[in-house]
């Protein structure tokens, strides 16, 4: 623009630029000068089509995309573009015919091939979708960027998500990590669930997190295949019913995604399990309670948090037996990460973490004696560890064939453990409710024993 002012396309390139950073404002006013100069500006129809895109204005966005490929029939990102606002609309049939003449104007970009295989994902059409991630995955390297591709939590965007429906789960970890890019959060998000190991899955569920804070906010039936602003409720239960075990389980669970000033992206669940023994000596109930929110105030930093606490009470005690035993618990956890793009291909990550548990067992038998007095002896286990970490990362290229990673990561766990016994007679028959032990007869004799 510098060197030509006047050239044929340029503003309506520099508009599209900030509409991929999310700079929706000034998108606008690159793509209302570029076609004030030139109302036939075909890049610059498409880029605002694909700013109302953005904005949630899917009726104005499908006007301005076909006003595009009126001009230009040609111009395979207005094909592409208006297949994803027709599938935003709901018509499917003609979001895949635009997406098939996008892949006929440009045979090398995997793109329309990537969102058709979403698109029959979300149909419930697995065989299509395993034939279009195919083509995806041999076109991989052409591509220009993934940055633009809406995710969910599950990385439901990953080539592998076409295999993984048919439940061919080495298959679609074999495709994830074919086509793995270390600074989209769908490969990370998606090889969260497929890894083995508690640290494996959570260290790539945080990488997804930090690499796309913006996931928490995701639809969460169909996917809108670019992010676009919405709100989302998901309610239901689970009940199973026997004469042995009785188990309710209902979930709420809230999120959305906003952009009129900066992306932003909320999530929160709560689930109640409960179950009532029917011959089998368990009753438990339990919550669980998540919350996450995440931002990009700018396109290089991107920010979250997220936060989850589980508490449960648990009996293991069956009528008429001497023994009484509970386990009751609570762990709170937060994390809170950050990354920055240096460039395309340089990206560092931050993530700090702290974490509390307060869990207990609690046990009392009870036995009648040959002498009019019952033996009780209880035991009560308190352990309370805490731990604290901090993480960092800093991947960049090497050559044009390589890249790096480097960092360094800090984590501390503190613990204390408390064991009370006790033994002591008292007059009467029956178990002493483990809850009444601080209640009982202080003329009773006992012994009582700290560790």
């Amino acid at each position: 623009l510098a060197l030509d002012p006047q050239g044929v396309d340029f503003r309506g390139e520099l508009g599209t630029l900030e509409v991929f950073a999310d700079n929706l404002k000034a998108a606008r006013a690159a793509f209302a000068q570029a076609i004030g100069e030139r109302a036939d500006d075909y890049v610059a129809l498409t880029g605002l089509g694909l700013v109302e895109l953005k904005s949630g204005n899917t009726e104005e966005a499908v006007t301005r995309l076909l006003a595009a490929t009126l001009i230009e029939p040609r111009y395979a990102r207005a094909q592409t573009t208006l297949g994803v606002a027709y599938y935003q609309q709901g018509r499917t049939r003609d979001a895949l015919f635009a997406l098939a003449r996008a892949r006929e104007l440009d045979p090398k970009d995997p793109l329309p091939d990537l969102f058709e295989s979403v698109i029959r994902n979300d149909l419930l059409q697995p065989g299509d979708a395993l034939v279009t991630a195919r083509r995806a995955l041999a076109l991989l390297p052409y591509l220009k960027s993934l940055n633009q591709i809406a995710n969910d939590q599950k990385g439901g965007a990953n080539l592998g998500s076409a295999l993984a429906a048919f439940g061919l789960e080495d298959w679609a970890r074999s495709y994830a990590q074919d086509s793995y890019y270390p600074f989209w959060g769908g490969s990370h998000l998606f090889l969260a669930d497929r890894y083995s190991g508690d640290f494996n899955k959570k260290s790539e569920l945080f990488q997804g997190f930090l690499s796309d804070p913006t996931v928490f906010g995701a639809s969460n039936r169909f996917s809108t295949l670019i992010p676009r602003p919405g709100a989302y409720w998901n309610i239901g239960a689970r009940y199973n019913y026997s004469r042995d075990f009785k188990l309710t389980e209902p979930t709420v669970t809230a999120n959305g995604y906003a952009n009129s000033s900066v992306p932003f992206a909320y999530f929160a669940e709560a689930i109640r399990t409960e179950t009532r023994p029917g011959d089998v000596a368990f009753d438990a109930r339990a919550n669980t309670y998540t919350v996450a929110l995440g931002a990009r105030p700018t396109y290089e930093l991107g920010l979250f948090a997220y936060a989850n606490a589980f508490d449960a009470d648990i009996g293991l005690s069956s009528p008429g037996s001497p023994t009484q035993q509970r386990l009751t618990g609570r762990n709170e956890r937060l994390d809170l990460g950050a990354h920055y793009r240096f460039g395309p291909q340089s990206q560092a990550w931050l993530k700090i973490g702290s974490g509390n548990e307060s869990s207990g067992v609690n046990q009392v038998t009870t036995l009648a004696t040959n002498i009019g007095l019952d033996a009780t002896k209880a035991s009560d286990f308190q352990t309370k560890p805490e731990q604290r970490d901090i993480q960092f990362r800093h991947t960049f290229p090497a050559n044009p064939q390589h890249e790096l990673s480097w960092g360094a990561e800090l984590g501390r766990l503190e613990k204390s453990n408390t064991l009370v016994l006790e033994n002591f007679f008292h007059v009467g028959t029956g178990i002493v409710p483990s809850d009444r032990l601080d209640q009982r007869d202080p003329g009773a004799s006992h012994h009582r024993q700290l560790t």
